[in-house]
């Protein structure tokens, strides 16, 4: 049971991550591509914006996909949790009000 409850969520969260990655690489699923995703990085202040998108995008993307896959066992998540930690400080504490 403990295998099956692992697969579930492996497939789940590297299947959203990678989802979450491809927004920002290719502009699927509704996401502004790497243009928007400069753009973005550029207004939380980190100049380039380029380079810091596609390093967003691509541990997001190439993180869920190794994860989904389990495969490269411990990157995969190592690389999701590295963006995700930089988004949480970057983009969401920034922005509290209080």
């Amino acid at each position: 049971m403990g295998n099956l409850a692992a697969l579930i969520l492996r497939v789940a969260l590297g299947g959203l991550m990678a989802g979450h990655g491809a927004q920002k690489l290719f502009g699927s699923f509704g996401g502004p591509g790497m243009e928007g995703t400069s753009g973005f990085m550029e207004m939380l202040g980190l100049k380039p914006g380029r380079p810091w998108a596609v390093m967003a995008g691509l541990s997001e993307f190439g993180g869920g996909v190794l994860t989904l896959l389990g495969f490269l066992n411990p990157l995969g998540p190592v690389g999701v949790i590295g963006s995700m930690a930089m988004a949480t400080t970057k983009a969401h504490w920034g922005s509290r009000s209080g």
